[in-house]
């Protein structure tokens, strides 16, 4: 199971755990919303304030059985939230939002649809005139290799819309597609040309 899967099911047992503490506070003590999602919260957490009244039976069976839930669910919590940062994925979503953000205040800059060897001259041309660029490519490989250069890239296919959207086509003055099949070549220049009708468009097959 994927890692950020198992933390949307963590989410989601504890949302499970908290309401059925809270409905079963209100319908089994009579409580109020309020006093009920305390006793939850204090059972939940094990923090050990007292409870707002002396329980009876019922109450404590069923507080115990919170508790046991409780525990399940944080443990569980803690090995996906635990497993997620092992494995970078946090890390690597920090990441992405980093350069998501940059893309995002550039104006009048040129996007690269492939990183083969017209892609790579046609970024060594713009770093000579100082200009702005963004890398669409969607070999892990290769943006490793411009991660390391800290050049600001999307993953992705640049075929797609939502490639060319996140590469930020509707405020780029140019985009060059040098993508290994023209008839790849003749998608992106359809699609980024409905993005941006003023955007100067370049093909390039590698």
């Amino acid at each position: 199971m994927a890692t950020k899967s198992k933390l949307y099911i963590s989410v989601f047992l504890l949302s499970v755990v908290l309401t059925i503490g809270i409905t079963g506070f209100m319908i089994i003590s009579g409580e109020s919303f309020v006093d009920a999602l305390y006793m939850t919260i204090i059972t939940m957490s094990t923090v050990g304030f007292g409870t707002l009244h002396e329980l009876n039976e019922q109450e404590k069976l069923f507080t115990i059985f919170l508790i046991t839930t409780s525990i399940i669910s944080f443990g569980y919590t803690v090995s996906a939230f635990t497993e997620y940062i092992i494995s970078g994925q946090l890390f690597q979503q920090l990441k992405l939002k980093k350069v998501q953000k940059k893309i995002e205040k550039l104006n009048g800059h040129t996007i690269i649809c492939g990183f083969g060897r017209n892609g790579k001259q046609s970024m060594i041309k713009l770093q000579n005139y100082k200009k702005d660029f963004v890398i669409i490519e969607k070999s892990d490989e290769v943006i490793n290799e411009i991660d390391l250069d800290g050049f600001l890239n999307v993953k992705g296919d640049a075929t797609t819309d939502e490639a060319l959207l996140k590469a930020g086509i509707e405020t780029a003055d140019n985009l060059i597609t040098a993508l290994p099949s023209d008839a790849d070549n003749l998608f992106v220049v359809l699609s980024a040309r409905q993005l941006n009708t003023n955007c100067r468009i370049i093909s390039r097959a590698s």
